[in-house]
């Protein structure tokens, strides 16, 4: 069998070492089909081959490498119409991801270091018989470390330049990850500053180059037009909502049915679908291929494989930023619901820091919903057993954030769930609820379920965990229905308390509602029920089993 190939983003060494390679190439004659001199920008969220399939774009391009035979048996070489692009073009490659980033000062550092990686590959202009000296001084001058922020911002579109007259061929540019810095930073003003930067980097390269055949630009979400792509009217958006190249990143159905008959274990396709499958790109389903490769490596285990991949600042930052409404939705979203809202693709940081509900926006391009149409507005869920691991993580983190270690507690309430533990269960909820700083929502029973909700979010890989769902005769507050191994179902009704006498009444109540409703019905082996009353932030658990 092929070496699967995990964590490599260059199609020229999976061609070249024989590797498994999910065949993606038609991408480049859509693109030649939808506008050939344009500028096209992917956003996805990541791991989901946008650095693969540029670097894939630019071996089909690129003019230094004609004569290879990387697509010998893909999809393409079934259309002679595109031969005509075929390794004719100069090709500059650059890419914005930069780690640890802390001040302008260091951007611009790391940014000039990675021009110097990029104009070593073109060393040859030195020496070109179609440049006058004045051109190879200036190329000598960009080469060099010693630049001012205005010549840094030049350098591409001088390096365009430079290229045609040499060549005699415009250029194609291929920019990954673009918005990678600034999606890792939280100073609102570093922000603006490399904003600015970029704005003055992208607008001359992108805009009027008359040395541009076409640009690719990568990212995962799209900064507005007027805050980074600036009067570009060439520009050809496409993202998670966009039916056209839909099924270009991330892998399908086939794909992913195929890759377990050639791993040799075709009956794993189901789970794999339940873990990774879920995610909506335009009209079509969409497997994590991280996951999936990562999934079939490891033997066909079924875990999270997407989650430490890398950290996403501005998502975090909104969660720090989410009101009480916000902070509900989470929690329905944990338990298993969807929930309608709006989803914009393009936004400003400016709106980022003003408007809560853009957080919805954010984790829908950043791969952490799933966004449905639904008129004007989006039906968003969780797409799969992968997220709703990761999702957990990411909402406790921010409900612990101020609360010292709050996991051990967390653990310990889920626990006391699953195995009855009445005592441990009151314990660990009262400290939850005292020490998170989620608790100032907690001002009536809807809210005391949706924070309840979002603490299950951890046991979401065992159980289906729903919340204000029919069933029987009414609507219960939480259910959690296992899902795999043995063990027991769980129901529990919640009730707020006028005083702290009335508790033990109130979780009677609460008891007696579960059983005159048969909110158990239909459920398959034995049941927990928990009737749940709160004072405040104190609760009073009462148990059952049926």
């Amino acid at each position: 069998m092929k070496s699967l190939p995990i964590g490599i983003q260059d199609f020229k060494v999976i061609r070249d070492g024989d590797k498994y390679f999910v065949d993606k190439s038609m991408l480049i004659g859509q693109i030649i089909e939808q506008n050939d001199s344009g500028v096209f920008l992917y956003t996805r969220p990541r791991r989901f081959g946008k650095s693969l399939n540029l670097s894939m774009i630019d071996a089909f391009f690129n003019i230094e490498y004609k004569g290879n035979k990387w697509f010998d048996g893909l999809e393409i070489s079934n259309h002679p119409e595109y031969n005509a692009y075929r390794n004719v073009f100069p090709v500059i490659t650059f890419d914005f991801k930069m780690p640890d980033v802390q001040d302008f000062e260091r951007f611009i550092w790391r940014f000039n270091q990675n021009l110097i990686q990029l104009f070593r590959h073109f060393n040859y202009l030195v020496d070109s018989p179609n440049l006058d000296e004045a051109s190879k001084d200036l190329f000598k001058k960009l080469y060099s470390g010693e630049k001012n922020i205005a010549e840094s911002e030049y350098a591409l579109t001088h390096l365009c330049t430079l290229l045609e007259i040499h060549h005699g061929a415009k250029v194609i540019v291929l920019l990954d990850e673009y918005d990678s810095v600034m999606n890792g930073i939280t100073d609102p003003e570093l922000r603006r500053e490399i904003l600015s930067f970029m704005r003055g980097v992208l607008s001359p390269l992108l805009k009027g180059n008359s040395s541009l055949q076409m640009g690719v630009v990568t990212g995962i979400m799209q900064i507005a037009k007027e805050n980074i792509f600036s009067g570009l009217n060439n520009l050809y958006v496409n993202n998670i909502l966009s039916e056209r190249f839909d099924e270009m990143y991330g892998f399908t159905d086939d794909e992913v049915r195929q890759i377990c008959t050639d791993y040799g274990h075709p009956e794993k396709f189901e789970e794999a679908k339940e873990w990774y499958d879920g995610y909506r790109f335009g009209n079509a389903d969409i497997y994590n291929p991280w996951s999936i490769l990562n999934y079939v490596s490891d033997g066909f285990k079924a875990r999270p494989y997407w989650v430490n991949t890398s950290s996403n600042s501005i998502v975090s930052d909104l969660l720090s930023q989410a009101d009480d409404m916000v902070i509900e939705n989470l929690g329905k979203l944990g338990s298993g619901e969807g929930i309608v809202a709006p989803i914009k693709t393009t936004v400003t940081f400016e709106e980022l820091s003003n408007d809560p509900e853009l957080i919805y926006s954010m984790m829908a391009v950043s791969g952490y919903l799933k966004a449905i149409p639904r008129g004007s507005r989006y039906l968003l869920s969780l797409p799969n057993r992968e997220l709703y691991s990761v999702f957990a993580e990411m909402i406790s983190d921010h409900m612990f954030q101020d609360s010292g270690d709050m996991h051990g507690c967390l653990q310990d309430f889920c626990d006391a769930i699953v195995t009855n533990d009445v005592s441990m269960m009151e314990k660990s909820l009262y400290e939850l609820v005292v020490r998170t700083v989620s608790s100032r929502v907690l001002n009536d029973e809807h809210s005391y379920q949706a924070f309840i909700a979002g603490l299950l979010m951890t046991l979401s890989g065992r159980y289906s965990i729903t919340a204000d769902f029919e069933s029987g005769k009414g609507y219960y507050d939480i259910r959690m229905e296992r899902r795999v191994g043995s063990g027991y179902n769980v129901i529990m009704e919640l009730k707020r308390s006028d005083s702290e006498d009335s508790l033990p009444a109130d979780a009677e109540k609460a008891m007696t509602q579960i059983r005159e409703r048969d909110y158990a019905h239909g459920l398959e082996g034995r049941t927990i029920l928990y009737g749940i009353s709160f004072y405040g932030k104190v609760p009073h658990i009462i148990s059952d089993m049926i």
